[in-house]
């Protein structure tokens, strides 16, 4: 089963292109980003942008190390956090953390910032509107957030991993210790301190108006605070279930009621069952409605609007998704002898030997379904409850349809020969140009038009392809020059 739902690597290997078939109606502008030379070095990590149009690599060689962003190499150092790179979501920006001479510091699109003595493992963070960056900072024996070179407070220390801004960008919120107590800092000012607070919980509205995050209370017990107001005591609640509905009116969570489990939304407790998937619970994109996926007894369900669907021996946890106008709802539900389904609206399709879980998808206008399915050892794409050609594998997460909803797309795999991979883009019925390596699934900038990054050999390629464009002609692979990397 784990032959047709393949994971790619962002470490890429050394894997071609073919020109696509002259009946095709897709036309390729292919860029050359950058081309290695036979130069020693290691790729130790790689990142591809949001858009699909940018990338950057940690490279190590003999001496020290450096990042390589868009073909152009960076100031080399004595040693860089690899897993600190990111991009900023506008795709304009990188940042990563780095080392030399015993000091370490961020660097914002190659340009180093302040030098302090430590830095928060991960904890670089971009806004969501790409503005500002904020990360952790060591100073003495204190800790501090940074945010766009701005210092904070000092702390004892800053809990790993819990800075968190807005999604409007407007508002940084962390966990800080200082002595015993432990609260959360809101855009530089403490909160009421709690006993604990549970990692990984601070959440905001869409709107950035509400706030929550899971608190320890001074009995042992947890609450959900929204806005500074404490709810209800729970033996347990999911750090990572807290969640406001998309309209910023309604927040839920999952919450432990002795050895049972249930669903709690806007302070009003729902029904115990024997266990809830962990990230089963959702809100449809408008907000009106819950769901979420409970066991109780020897059977597995989805709870919807608070009422239970069919029963079914298993059904997987996050598979549960909303269509985008709210309105219908799908699931991948298993029977005893192991064969898997998607339930639309209380409707069974066929059973396969399995589905990817990631890959079921509705079209943006909410009239189409899409997922991937296995039939013996071969893969297949699902549209319409219509099976589509077969494939070696196709790749989890990869199928997703085009603004307008008419076109849809996903990254086949191909065994040209024996042991020998390819990888290649199929719209429709159509596959496309045969790649090495398909860095990351492409991404739509049009009703006709995607985008992604491809090697071969040992080169890197940003490629855009236009489905029937008038200028090119048809089926035509056009090559445009780049970089060459490391410069001769």
């Amino acid at each position: 089963m784990a032959k047709f739902l393949v994971i790619l690597f962002f470490i890429l290997h050394s894997l071609p292109i073919c020109l696509a078939e002259e009946s095709s109606s897709r036309t390729a502008v292919e860029r050359l980003i950058y081309q290695f030379d036979s130069t020693p070095t290691r790729i130790i990590r790689a990142l591809a942008s949001p858009d699909n149009g940018r990338i950057a690599f940690v490279v190590q060689s003999e001496t020290d190390m450096h990042v390589v962003e868009d073909g152009l190499e960076g100031n080399h150092y004595d040693y860089i956090f690899a897993d600190s790179l990111i991009i900023s979501p506008d795709s304009r920006h990188f940042a990563y953390m780095a080392f030399e001479e015993g000091k370490t510091f961020a660097v914002l699109d190659g340009v180093v910032q302040a030098t302090f003595e430590g830095l928060g493992e991960k904890s670089l963070v971009f806004s969501p509107d790409s503005r500002r960056l904020a990360y952790v900072a060591q100073k003495a024996d204190k800790w501090m957030v940074v945010e766009n070179e701005k210092e904070g407070e000092l702390f004892d220390s800053i809990v790993s991993f819990s800075l968190v801004f807005s999604p409007d960008s407007m508002h940084l919120a962390y966990v800080a210790r200082e002595g015993s107590r432990q609260f959360i800092v809101i855009d530089g000012a403490a909160r009421t301190d709690y006993g604990g607070v549970l990692p990984g919980s601070i959440v905001f509205s869409v709107d950035g108006r509400r706030i929550g995050h899971v608190a320890q209370m001074a009995d042992g017990k947890l609450a959900v605070v929204a806005n500074g107001v404490v709810g209800m005591r729970h033996d347990g609640i999911g750090a990572h279930s807290v969640m406001f509905s998309p309209d910023g009116r309604h927040i839920a969570y999952i919450a432990q009621v002795g050895g049972k489990m249930m669903v709690v939304v806007d302070g009003i407790s729902g029904k115990l069952y024997d266990s809830i998937g962990a990230s089963s619970l959702s809100f449809s994109p408008r907000g009106g409605r819950v769901g979420f996926i409970a066991r109780s007894g020897d059977g597995s369900f989805a709870v919807v609007d608070d009422k239970e669907e069919k029963h079914y021996a298993a059904i997987v946890t996050n598979s549960l998704l909303f269509s985008p106008d709210g309105r219908r709802v799908a699931y991948v539900a298993q029977d005893d002898a192991g064969m898997q389904t998607v339930v639309l609206d209380g409707v069974e399709g066929k059973l396969y030997e399995g589905i990817g879980a990631g890959s079921v998808t509705f079209s943006p206008d909410s009239r189409r379904l899409a997922y991937v399915a296995r039939i013996g050892e071969d893969a297949v794409a699902v549209v319409d409850r219509e099976e589509l050609s077969r494939h070696n594998g196709i790749l989890d997460g990869s199928l997703k349809f085009s603004p307008d909803s008419k076109i849809f797309l996903y990254v086949s795999l191909i065994y040209s020969a024996p042991n020998e991979r390819k990888w290649c883009i199929v719209t429709g019925e159509e596959k496309g140009t045969l790649y090495d390596v398909i860095v990351k699934p492409p991404i739509f900038t049009g009703p006709n038009r995607f985008q992604f990054l491809a090697m071969r050999e040992n080169s890197i390629y940003l490629i855009k392809e236009n489905m029937g464009d008038p200028e090119h002609g048809q089926g035509t692979v056009i090559a445009l020059p780049g970089r060459i990397w490391p410069q001769s």
